[in-house]
């Protein structure tokens, strides 16, 4: 099947990558590193508070409130995700995407250890939570789910000086327009203009 998006003129920005644990954003990374966006800095407190606002109303809903985990191994698993999202000038926050959470994905200005680590401890905090009272009747039914009674912040990482830049992975398949003009007639005719003097 073909999927098509319809394409909007979008300020890269403000477009966002979340990870997703334990149906909680522990972590925002800026999705364009290339180049610096110094206006971030002091808009960090309120793209972290949109973000998080439109996760709870929106994209939260839509999954179980309480994740299963297997009870037959000791590292338990709990649903991890994905998602790209944009705001817009209006503050109104997007969904752009979804992501598997995993090394198929790229996590941009964190680094993938650092995220599965984040996300044990996060699910670390969910079984000293459920486990506290194990001899309760409800304690016991919510043994193996996934709840958490305080949501710390997400950590949001952007781009905001040329310290933070990081080299686009595909610059290296790219080339400059003019050299691409030069080949729309022939690869001959390339050569041959690359052999004249300047």
């Amino acid at each position: 099947s073909l999927v098509l998006r319809r394409w909007c003129n979008f300020d890269k920005g403000m477009e966002f990558r979340c990870f997703v644990t334990c149906n909680t954003i522990i972590a925002i990374s800026q999705r364009d590193y290339t180049q610096p966006y110094p206006f971030l800095e002091r808009e960090k407190t309120a793209i972290r508070r949109d973000i998080m606002e439109f996760f709870e109303e929106i994209i939260r809903p839509n999954f179980p409130a309480e994740v299963t985990r297997p009870t037959n191994n000791d590292d338990d698993v709990v649903q991890e995700y994905v998602f790209d999202c944009y705001i817009d000038r209006k503050r109104q926050v997007w969904l752009m995407d979804f992501n598997v959470w995993g090394s198929q994905t790229d996590p941009l200005l964190f680094e993938w250890s650092e995220l599965v680590t984040m996300g044990h401890d996060r699910n670390a905090a969910v079984r000293e939570v459920t486990e506290e009272k194990p001899n309760d009747e409800a304690a016991r039914g919510t043994a193996n789910t996934c709840v958490l009674t305080s949501t710390p912040l997400p950590e949001i990482r952007i781009v905001s000086g040329n310290e933070d830049i990081r080299c686009d992975p595909l610059a290296s398949c790219r080339v400059p327009i003019d050299a691409m003009d030069l080949t729309s007639d022939s690869f001959q005719k390339f050569m041959s203009t690359c052999k004249q003097e300047s």
